[in-house]
């Protein structure tokens, strides 16, 4: 197995989860993102939760990380996820990525896109979700 690189932080704050990629992805950090943030989800659920994703510091991954994405949506709405708020880059591709991701899967979630983080908070408060007002993710160390 090859050493992850990359990197990603993910805090709980009441029921809404926030996670903040970076750097460059292989597919051994993906699937340790995705192994956390569905044990996130299993201790959230049954109630419903939001996640706010932060990819404004993430260049990409390899191909095979889309399959797993795929799969990751559909598996944190059967965990309750209700809402996704998605924080870009100002980077054309990863936008097209995370778009792509987001919008072809099965996905029940409401989801949003936004170019910062105060949007997205503001709007998961919108919807409920109170617990995104005064709680964010610190990149990366």
């Amino acid at each position: 197995m090859m050493r992850e690189h990359g990197k990603f932080e993910i805090r709980i704050h009441g029921r809404v989860v926030f996670a903040r990629l970076a750097e460059a992805w292989n597919l051994e950090t993906c699937r340790h993102y995705a192994a956390e943030i569905l044990a996130v989800g299993e201790r959230l659920n049954p109630e419903p939760w939001a996640v706010l994703t932060n990819v404004r510091d993430w260049q990409l991954g390899p191909p095979e990380i889309r399959r797993l994405t795929h799969e990751l949506t559909g598996k944190l709405d059967q965990l309750g996820r209700t809402h996704a708020a998605l924080v870009f880059s100002d980077n054309k591709i990863v936008q097209d990525i995370v778009r792509e991701a987001r919008t072809s899967g099965p996905s029940v979630a409401d989801a949003a896109f936004f170019d910062t983080e105060s949007a997205a908070r503001a709007w998961l408060v919108e919807c409920g979700f109170g617990d995104a007002e005064d709680a964010s993710v610190e990149a990366p160390k």
